[in-house]
C-alpha cells in the first residue's frame, strides 16, 4: 500500500556518468520543479560530495522510558518538524542518486556500497547485458531501481523512478513520526487507502510541489 510521507520538498538528485554527452542530453529532460540536479563525471568526487552531507534522522519523535509505569511512550516534537520543513538549507538534502554501472575506477555497485547515508535512494543505469547484475543487486537491496540506458522510453521510466525514489526517501526519514501520527487508525485518515489515493491524485492533477525558483537548478562537476 502506498504511504503518505510526513513532509516533502524538492531535494538534490545526483547524476553520475563519465559520458558528458549523456549528462548533457539527460539533464534538460528531468523535472526541475521537484529536484535540484547535480551531475558528476568523476565518481570519486561524487562520493566525496554525497558523504560530506550529514544524514537526516527522524528526530521529531523520541522514545521516552517511564520505568515507574513499566511502559514506553512516544514524545512528539511539533516544533522540530516545523523547523525541518522551513529549514533554509532543505533543498540541498540529497534524496536520490542515479549512477551508471560502467564507471572508471569504481563501478556503480561499488559506489553504492560506499554511500554512508542509508536513506539515499539508489538508481542504477545499465546496458542490456548487465540486467542480471542489476536484478541481483536489487534483490539484495543494494539498489532501489534500475533503468536500461538504451531501452524504449528510458527517460520517462527514469523520471518516474526518480519521483518514486524521492517519495521513498521522505517516507523513510519520517517513518517514526508517521507511525506516531497513525498509531490510532480510527483517529486519522492517513492510513485509509481511499484517502491515500485521493491525496496522490490531487497532488498529480494539480502539480502540487514546493517551487524552488523559476530558473532551472542544475550543476555540473567534472
Amino acid at each position: 500500500m502506498r504511504q503518505i510521507p510526513c513532509y516533502f520538498f524538492p531535494s538534490q538528485v545526483i547524476l553520475i556518468d563519465d559520458d558528458q554527452s549523456l549528462l548533457d542530453n539527460l539533464m534538460p529532460c528531468l523535472d526541475d520543479h521537484a529536484s535540484v540536479h547535480v551531475a558528476f563525471q568523476n565518481p570519486f568526487k561524487a562520493l566525496d560530495y554525497i558523504n560530506s552531507q550529514t544524514a537526516e534522522t527522524d528526530s521529531s519523535v523520541a522514545l521516552t522510558s517511564e520505568e515507574e509505569w513499566q511502559h514506553v511512550r512516544l514524545d512528539f516534537n511539533i516544533y522540530d518538524l516545523y523547523k525541518r520543513i522551513y529549514d533554509a538549507n532543505r533543498f540541498t538534502k540529497i534524496s536520490t542518486i542515479v549512477i551508471d554501472y560502467h564507471m572508471p575506477g569504481l563501478n556503480g555497485l561499488e559506489f553504492c556500497t560506499k554511500i554512508k547515508n542509508p536513506y539515499i535512494q539508489r538508481i542504477l543505469l545499465t546496458g542490456d547485458e548487465d540486467e542480471h547484475i542489476a536484478i541481483e543487486a536489487f534483490n539484495k537491496g543494494l539498489i532501489h531501481a534500475y533503468i536500461k540506458k538504451h531501452e524504449f522510453e528510458a527517460i520517462s521510466k527514469l523520471k518516474k523512478a526518480i519521483g518514486e525514489a524521492q517519495l521513498n526517501y521522505f517516507r523513510q526519514i519520517s517513518s517514526l513520526t508517521m507511525s506516531a501520527a497513525t498509531f490510532d487508525a480510527t483517529a486519522t485518515a492517513l492510513k485509509d487507502p481511499k484517502f491515500i489515493e485521493l491525496f496522490f491524485t490531487l497532488v498529480k492533477e494539480n502539480a502540487i510541489v514546493e517551487t524552488i525558483c523559476t530558473k532551472r537548478r542544475a550543476h555540473f562537476y567534472s
